[in-house]
């Protein structure tokens, strides 16, 4: 009885949730819809998650790739032609099966709308269409990119020297025969 009270309080909590999250959708005015829509497309939202998600696929499927065993150097060449197919695939599937516009708007309509004012993002789309504000948007990617690079380069091996720490600490406390993860081959 008691795990029955508790579900039905849970899914009036959760549709509370829900319900509470739509209407607050629906309550931005169509003038504040159009400035975020604009606002947006500005910025490159669209293109950069596009970018984002294609590059983690291809991660994934260099990673996957790579911990395939057994591959041979002459196996290489064809790995890359490989990971290029795959990418390619990847991208139809998403475009069949990802509606980008749908996503942008449940995520970033509400989140503009909560942290700016209309007045404010038509200030910043002004901003953002005079010469200055071009640059800013040019170099700001530029500068993500480089410090990106920069922070992979002095960052990652301090990373993984405490990963490795981590680990063999870890191999310590449980002895030599209990390790946490499965030794390499």
């Amino acid at each position: 009885m008691f795990k029955k009270r508790l579900f039905v309080i849970l899914a009036i909590f959760v549709s509370l949730l829900f319900s509470n999250a739509i209407l607050a959708q629906q309550q931005i005015t169509p003038e504040k819809v159009a400035l975020i829509q604009e606002y947006i497309e500005i910025i490159g939202v669209k293109s950069n998650i596009e970018y984002n998600v294609e590059s983690k696929a291809s991660d994934l499927f260099q990673s996957a790739i790579s911990q395939s065993s057994g591959i041979r150097e002459e196996q290489q060449a064809g790995l890359n032609e490989t990971l290029a197919r795959l990418n390619e695939k990847f991208k139809e599937l998403f475009k069949q099966n990802v509606d980008l516009d749908t996503v942008i708007a449940d995520v970033y309509y509400p989140l503009y709308d909560k942290h700016f004012t209309e007045d404010e993002l038509r200030e910043s789309i002004n901003f953002l269409k005079t010469p200055l504000g071009k640059k800013v948007r040019e170099v700001s990617s530029l500068i993500d990119d480089e410090a990106g690079q920069k922070i992979d380069e002095t960052l990652f091996p301090k990373i993984q020297q405490l990963v490795n720490g981590a680990v063999e600490q870890d191999k310590e406390q449980l002895g030599p025969e209990s390790t946490s993860l499965p030794e390499k081959q």
